[in-house]
């Protein structure tokens, strides 16, 4: 718990609300990161830190963002599962939620990444140059670059094997807390 003994529940808020603005920072960077923009970094931490579902109007006004901006950005997080819409009973918004999984796709978006690094290392070692007729810096160059792709690739090999049964360990677990 953030109330420490004898501190007000003022001291709570402000250590709840420094934690809000420290992860928004940290997502709105790592988001960025991954081809977001910094908007959505916010946009997810509003969603992570409410307990009810946020409807465009909510967010653009604490976020003090358009309506127009909100609406781009969460159009882009629902298509990249980082949230989902979803239906309020006698409301015609559209409200918005953290995706329940938003875990799993997370992670299947880095496996992706490492299946296409790994597919494009595989496609570059295949067009390697035959070192036969090449100078002797130019088959240096082809070895060590076709040993450096290797070791990536299998690299790539060990991990993915390993993460194999990852989401159903996950899924398990997760229904333990």
């Amino acid at each position: 718990m953030y109330l420490k003994e004898g501190a007000t529940s003022n001291t709570m808020l402000q250590t709840l609300d420094e934690m809000k603005l420290s992860t928004s920072h940290f997502m709105s960077m790592h988001l960025e990161k991954e081809g977001f923009s910094p908007l959505v970094g916010r946009l997810f931490t509003l969603l992570l830190f409410s307990a009810e579902p946020l409807c465009l109007q909510q967010m653009a006004e604490a976020l003090s963002v358009s309506k127009a901006a909100i609406s781009v950005q969460i159009r882009n997080m629902v298509s990249r599962h980082l949230c989902n819409k979803v239906p309020v009973q006698n409301d015609r918004k559209d409200y918005y939620y953290i995706t329940d999984d938003f875990e799993i796709h997370v992670f299947e978006t880095y496996k992706e990444k490492i299946k296409s690094v790994q597919q494009t290392l595989k496609r570059n070692l295949l067009a390697l140059p035959e070192q036969e007729g090449l100078d002797s810096a130019d088959q240096e160059t082809c070895r060590v670059v076709e040993q450096r792709f290797s070791e990536i690739s299998l690299f790539c090999d060990i991990y993915m094997s390993r993460m194999k049964g990852f989401n159903e360990e996950w899924l398990l677990k997760k229904q333990l807390l």
